[in-house]
């Protein structure tokens, strides 16, 4: 019986030993895993800062050329020759041109925009060919001759 035990016993601490060795080497496994991934978002991180950073020299970039711009007298009131005296019509020119300009920018920007925009069109110019093909009867009458209108002429 001593023999038998101490075989069970020898059995059970050989099946532990072969489960830590196991266990050891899904840890080292987990933990070589676990520095590749600290590397890689330690990398992200670098690669964000430095993305973070180039965007916002493009920033102060843009904004630079943007102010440039603005100031550039060779706008629309110059081109059109408006630009004789303060305020009067190259004022309102160059503020309509300012508007186009921002208005073109959203519907470059924005897909519901141009969605909206388009759709609208479409409806208006459906409704004017509308207006156009229900009362042209009515202009052609009012327009001819007394004798020419469809009833009794006198």
């Amino acid at each position: 019986r001593d023999g038998e035990a101490a075989r069970r016993v020898a059995d059970a601490h050989e099946a532990s030993a072969r489960q830590n060795a196991a266990l050891g080497a899904q840890l080292l496994k987990k933990q070589a895993l676990l520095d590749a991934a600290v590397t890689e978002r330690d990398a992200l991180r670098s690669r964000l800062g430095d993305a973070k950073r180039a965007s916002e020299q493009l920033r102060v970039d843009l904004d630079a050329a943007r102010r440039k711009r603005s100031e550039d007298p060779r706008g629309l009131k110059r081109r059109l020759a408006l630009h004789r005296g303060d305020g009067g019509l190259g004022s309102v020119v160059d503020e309509v041109d300012a508007w186009m300009t921002r208005a073109l920018r959203l519907l470059n920007s924005s897909p519901l925009t141009r969605l909206i925009f388009f759709g609208y069109l479409v409806v208006h110019h459906v409704y004017v060919f509308l207006v156009f093909a229900f009362h042209l009867d009515q202009v052609k009458d009012a327009s001819a001759p007394p004798g020419l209108r469809g009833g009794r002429g006198g």
